[in-house]
């Protein structure tokens, strides 16, 4: 061990002395990884988000001394060069604990990071948020913002951008967790709500637990959460739009699932709709027999398909856990995968399914099978939606009696559930190890990157690798869409609330093909105003709040839906009759 240890120290000096521009570049290799964060101390729990250019940022735990959890924070080109020299930027060296909980980081729409973790800096835990900017400032100030200072002892919090640009914080928080707070900041970092955060949901007696948030066209956010963690209590899943001021948009949260249990270790994937809703995947189990259910709900709170969801693998003889969701917008179509298990939970595999937008299952009853049910361990998958239609799954196996000596893996499936790449399955990670917290994302370039924690050498190094949608590792030849598409569109509609007509206007950075659509809040097309090439630059378009068939809608909100090359756009609209 001390033989390894003095080899990594001389790498990461070498690191140091050579030009940036020469540190990293994503492996082509299986047996070669790429190395993070490798210092003698732990490297923990790693975090990674998508920047425009094709590249990312990846932030992790260092473990210096016990209790002091440094956080760090690397940029990576989408070649895979670490842009801040190797080992990244130290965010904060504020004291933790002998132990650390999850923590969140996105990138936001101007490629700045924002970060947000739990700290002990006040001698009692309280969430703190950053905000670093692409060269590695600190636009926040060298601490950033505390978002609490009091004994109540939060959870792991979570993060999203509303779609004006705030950042939008909640975390569990009490004593061991009484109620879910929410924080919401302006760009400049400026607080909307209330010092400390505004109570969005908890009643005496429960444990809310699990928060997490999406964004919504309107400014708003949709905050789910389990109402009662307690150990001897159903764990049920609920859910609440808010608006931009933080007031609850739907009379009441919505039971997205109260006729069961959502078994301990396991929580809930939620993606935002793209029209004001969002869609759910999570295990249900009752006497240790667990299934993977699923629920969309609309911009209004209404619950698309059946109460307490729909059952994923109705037909299938095993049992599914660990849900991993994508969804398109365009077709209202969502894909999950799950980890597939014998009644005994002694053999693993992996099963996949596609849910229509009216909840009908478009794979069978049963899914489709990726891996038999014959391995001796699978880890929660992964998956992220590709480009060009279908997605990727990564997930870890190991075989019989090799605890701890992980491969990791990754399969692509096109838009009917088949794989597509020669080989079905691309080992990504060959060297077994034990591999912990992976994170998955696909990058604006049309390649997925992993990032994981690594123990082959000590108790925990960050490594990362990347994937092309040929199924090949290292760097593609060229983007497969271009980069930062999306960036470049800006949509405005005036007025808004109209009658008895608006204009919207948007602006494209290059010419190109666009659909608009109006949309009711459940998703339902309701008209199409265009279907053409428009030129670069500002270009607009008349709606006078009538349907295909031109007959005058009722008064009410609508979504303007436009598509592109690359981007998508949402504006809710409101017609005032």
């Amino acid at each position: 061990m001390r033989g390894i240890l003095m080899i990594k120290t001389w790498l990461f000096l070498a690191a140091v002395l050579l030009p940036v521009m020469a540190l990293g570049q994503w492996p082509t290799d299986a047996e070669d990884d790429m190395f993070l964060a490798d210092g003698s101390t732990e490297q923990v729990v790693p975090h990674v988000a998508a920047t425009s250019d094709g590249g990312c940022y990846v932030g992790w735990y260092d473990n210096l001394s016990l209790g002091v959890y440094h956080v760090r924070l690397q940029r990576l080109s989408p070649a895979g060069v670490e842009l801040w020299g190797h080992g990244g930027i130290l965010i904060s060296d504020h004291p933790s604990d002998s132990w650390i909980m999850d923590w969140d980081l996105i990138a936001d729409g101007q490629d700045n990071a924002v970060l947000v973790f739990n700290d002990l800096r006040s001698g009692e835990f309280d969430p703190q948020i950053y905000k670093i900017d692409p060269d590695g400032n600190f636009l926040w100030g060298p601490d950033g913002i505390s978002l609490t200072s009091n004994t109540k002892v939060p959870g792991f919090p979570r993060l999203a951008e509303a779609t004006d640009g705030d950042l939008v914080v909640v975390w569990p928080e009490g004593e061991m967790t009484n109620k879910i707070m929410m924080q919401r900041l302006s760009p400049s970092g400026e607080l909307r709500l209330a010092e400390g955060g505004i109570e969005i949901a908890g009643e005496n007696g429960k444990w809310p637990f699990g928060a997490d948030v999406v964004p919504t066209p309107d400014n708003g956010i949709i905050v789910a959460w389990i109402p009662d963690s307690d150990f001897d209590e159903d764990r049920h899943l609920a859910a609440q739009k808010f608006s931009a001021d933080g007031s609850p948009v739907w009379a009441d949260p919505v039971a997205v699932f109260d006729g069961g249990n959502i078994p301990i270790g396991t929580y809930y994937d939620m993606l935002p709709d793209g029209l004001g809703g969002a869609v759910f995947a999570w295990t249900w189990e009752d006497n240790l027999y667990f299934t993977t259910m699923a629920q969309h709900l609309t911009g209004d709170g209404t619950e698309m398909w059946p109460h307490d969801g729909v059952v994923v693998f109705p037909g299938s003889l095993f049992q599914h856990i660990y849900p991993t969701l994508t969804y398109d917008s365009a077709t209202g179509e969502s894909s999950i995968f799950s980890r597939s298990q014998t009644t005994s939970q002694g053999q693993w595999g992996l099963d996949g399914q596609k849910l229509a937008s009216d909840g009908s299952l478009l794979w069978g009853d049963s899914g489709r099978q990726y891996l038999p049910v014959n391995y001796d361990w699978v880890s929660i998958p992964l998956c992220v939606p590709v480009p060009s239609g279908g997605a990727m799954v990564v997930f870890l196996t190991h075989t019989s009696g090799s605890i701890g000596l992980d491969r990791l893996d990754c399969l692509r499936v096109d838009e009917f559930g088949k794989l597509i790449w020669s080989e079905e399955i691309m080992t990504m990670a060959s060297t077994l190890s034990d591999k912990l917290f992976m994170s998955f994302y696909m990058g604006n370039d049309g390649a997925a990157r992993a990032v994981w924690q690594d123990k082959r050498f000590d108790a925990g190094d960050i490594l990362a690798k990347s994937i092309n949608q040929d199924g090949s590792l290292g760097m593609g030849p060229s983007p497969v869409f271009p980069p930062a598409a999306d960036r470049g569109v800006k949509v405005n509609i005036f007025p808004n609330p109209f009658n008895p007509q608006t204009v919207i206007s948007f602006t494209l950075d290059r010419a190109q093909q666009v659909t608009i659509n109006v949309c009711d809040l459940r998703g339902r097309r309701l008209a199409q105003l265009a279907d053409q090439n428009f030129a670069e630059g500002t270009n607009k378009i008349t709606w006078s709040g009538t349907d295909a068939s031109g007959h005058s809608l009722a008064s009410g909100s609508y979504v303007v839906q436009l598509l592109g090359e690359g981007f998508t756009r949402m504006q809710t609209v409101t017609l005032v009759r």
